[in-house]
């Protein structure tokens, strides 16, 4: 659910970055948080993430710097928080030989990295909802509300 709120900069917490896409951004001790002008904002969780702790920044970033101040607004923003990614670092005793497996991106959306760079003796595990599965979800949504809205001719359906 794009937002449509104007952010003071001058609010706590909230920068401008130096992008030509005017992003804001904003900062504490649970993550960022980046608003885009079309609405869309991207939470970044630090680890160990949690939907509470997603929960908790998006509040910290609107609600307590009263960007959003209608309870009923912010309700409905906190249901439309989506799981996008996730990043897995399993540690093992030896250094691996780097390796990707990419076997299952598009499928499933797991790509598998061994003695990489940035973690020479772990397996890493990142996780993602794919952006056709998400189309596919919110048209799905969209079909049971139209088939909430529709009413019979009669009640019951006898010859």
């Amino acid at each position: 659910m794009p937002l449509d709120v104007q952010v003071p900069v001058e609010t706590d917490g909230w920068v401008t970055t130096r992008a030509r896409n005017r992003m804001l951004l904003f900062k504490n001790g649970l993550g960022r948080m980046e608003l885009f002008e079309t609405g869309r904002v991207n939470l970044y969780v630090r680890k160990p993430a949690t939907q509470g702790k997603a929960y908790q920044l998006f509040c910290d970033g609107f609600f307590k710097t009263q960007v959003i101040s209608d309870v009923k607004v912010l309700e409905a923003c906190l249901k439309s928080i989506r799981f996008k990614s996730a990043h897995f670092v399993f540690e093992t005793k030896q250094r691996l030989p780097p390796l990707t497996i990419r076997l299952f991106d598009e499928s499933n959306g797991v790509t598998v990295k061994v003695g990489d760079r940035s973690h020479p003796n772990s397996v890493e595990v990142v996780a993602g909802f794919m952006d056709w599965a998400e189309r596919l979800e919110r048209k799905f949504d969209g079909l049971f509300e139209v088939k909430a809205g529709f009413k019979p001719l009669r009640d019951d359906y006898s010859c």
